[in-house]
């Protein structure tokens, strides 16, 4: 459990770590100072001590600016680093209520779903997404494990091949889809995708020995 935490933290960083606080501004718009504010609320410390203001003061800036991303993300990787994934995964379905394109939600909301044993929620959430945002290799590529873990192997064979018509460089996807052509039948395009996994050159150690494991079962003795 720590390590799948520790690993959706990662994903809901929000770039520029370090905000800069605007210096103030004398005439300034309704919209400007609730810009301001959350501004201000990105930037106090991410320290135990004032934890508790900051997430007033993220939730603050949330209640005037619902679609400020950086700082849903930032209090949605907050409650999930206190261990509060209900109250994280809240943060992040309001977020794309009324931002429904935003991929960096959608993809945090996927892994925090999956992570909790929801994997058919979180396909369903990356579907959703794939009706109005991009469609990334990203965001397809989970799509497709999804699909794979949940047993439908073709409809995980096809969004697969999407992806990897646009980015082949990936030995993870070459991995997923070599899995998904085997469990559909598709023994000899299995094997391609096992070797062109390994010809990637991008598989951790662990990867590697699997499937090159696989490969060797699939192929027939000479």
């Amino acid at each position: 459990m720590k390590h799948a935490v520790w690993m959706l933290l990662g994903v809901l960083k929000v770039a520029g770590a370090s905000p800069v606080t605007p210096p103030p501004v004398k005439h300034i718009s309704p919209q400007q100072q609730d810009e301001y504010r959350c501004a201000a609320a990105l930037a106090v410390p991410n320290q135990p001590a004032s934890a508790s203001a900051r997430l007033d003061a993220l939730r603050g800036c949330l209640a005037r600016l619902p679609r400020h991303a950086a700082a849903r993300l930032e209090l949605a990787a907050m409650q999930l680093g206190q261990g509060n994934l209900v109250e994280a995964q809240a943060v992040l379905q309001q977020g794309l209520a009324v931002n429904p394109g935003d991929t960096s939600m959608v993809l945090a909301l996927a892994r925090i779903q999956y992570a909790e044993g929801q994997a058919a929620t979180a396909l369903t959430t990356l579907q959703n997404y794939h009706l109005v945002g991009a469609r990334l290799p990203e965001t397809l590529a989970f799509e497709a494990a999804l699909q794979l873990e949940l047993g439908d192997a073709e409809a995980a064979v096809a969004t697969y091949r999407l992806v990897l018509a646009r980015v082949n460089v990936n030995g993870v996807w070459w991995l997923g889809l070599a899995r998904a052509l085997a469990q559909t039948g598709q023994l000899d395009a299995s094997r391609q995708a096992y070797q062109q996994a390994l010809q990637t050159g991008t598989l951790p150690p662990g990867l590697i020995a699997y499937a090159r494991a696989e490969l060797a079962k699939a192929t027939p003795p000479h």
